[in-house]
């Protein structure tokens, strides 16, 4: 079986229109269960192609292929990454492919069969952090980026580009000016802490700002999870965590939108009010945030520029692979909305 497949080739064998095979592929919704589930099992291989019908034609000669790694998550934030990688990979001559890791693996992260054969010039991965599946990439010497990294950043750096979002700064901004100017004292977080390097950002400097003003982030205020189930029910998990506290905390500082969205949404349901009972800070800036009701605080990390300064780092790893490896940290800022009171 050949490692990779065009939209046309997916949608000819498995019946389905090119549309519905280029939103699976993009992570877009509209797509049933059974049908997304039908072109992941399509792809064995695990290496994925875009149709070239969908993307605007490269004017000079290919150079080489790339590999974007990323573990799969229907998020506009990833979406942007992509859409931007692939947009400075294209520009200066190069193919991507796509390499999904499903939630299904649990160990043993499949590497494509093509980096070990030569045929790729660089990677570049998101999202996926397992530190045998780090260590065999840097082994293979080919030039690569990793998009974010570890809560203890220290493992892989120095060893490896990397290029994170940068959380602490918005979060002691915002922090601060709750603790300052509104008078806060109750604070709380939702999310992992330890996914990964930018969400151990999120949490310790939560926990610092307030040990600073003398105030403690309690265990109780907080609702701390490993990352969910793609099937899992959020709001109703939510829901139920957040009615058996004492009392909510007077702001929900989130690890994501998509936390946000629905915590906000089970307070209201629940009876709070937000802002004037509690405020709802996310993260990333999805388009889904000024879809609520009120609209959610959030912190962008301008996800589209990650996807191109990964991409121009990679391009410039493979032109001068003697230099040093860097850890770029991307600046994050606030946008605030509805759903607190600053």
């Amino acid at each position: 079986m050949k490692n990779g497949y065009t939209i046309k080739e997916i949608s000819l064998a498995l019946n389905l229109s090119r549309n519905t095979v280029s939103k699976v592929l993009r992570n877009k919704p509209g797509v049933s269960a059974k049908t997304y589930n039908m072109v992941m099992d399509y792809l064995s291989a695990k290496e994925v192609t875009k149709d070239s019908a969908s993307t605007v034609p490269v004017k000079e000669q290919v150079r080489g292929s790339i590999v974007l790694s990323y573990h799969l998550e229907n998020t506009e934030y990833l979406n942007n990454i992509v859409a931007n990688i692939e947009k400075v990979l294209k520009s200066n001559g190069y193919t991507l492919f796509l390499n999904i890791i499903r939630n299904d693996y649990h160990s043993d992260i499949p590497i494509p069969i093509s980096i070990y054969e030569g045929s790729v010039c660089g990677i570049i991965s998101f999202n996926v952090f397992d530190k045998h599946y780090w260590e065999e990439i840097i082994s293979l010497k080919i030039p690569a980026v990793f998009i974010d990294t570890f809560c203890n950043p220290y493992y892989f750096s120095g060893r490896t580009d990397i290029i994170t979002a940068e959380s602490s700064g918005p979060i002691y901004r915002l922090a601060t000016r709750f603790i300052v100017e509104r008078g806060k004292t109750s604070f709380g977080y939702v999310g992992d802490r330890e996914f990964c390097y930018s969400t151990y950002q999120r949490w310790g400097t939560l926990k610092s700002v307030l040990e600073e003003y003398k105030l403690v982030l309690k265990d109780e205020n907080c609702i701390l999870f490993n990352q969910m189930n793609e099937n899992f029910d959020l709001y109703a998990y939510f829901k139920d965590t957040i009615s058996k506290m004492h009392k909510p905390p007077e702001v929900f500082f989130c690890s994501s939108d998509i936390y946000a969205i629905q915590v906000s949404r089970a307070l209201q349901e629940l009876g709070f009010r937000i802002p004037a009972d509690v405020s709802v800070v996310g993260f990333d800036n999805t388009s889904e945030t000024m879809r609520q009701l009120p609209t959610i605080t959030t912190i962008d990390a301008h996800s589209d520029y990650l996807g191109r300064i990964s991409a121009q780092k990679l391009i410039e790893r493979m032109n001068h692979p003697e230099k040093p490896y860097e850890f770029l940290l991307c600046q994050s800022d606030i946008v605030l909305r509805d759903s607190t009171d600053l």
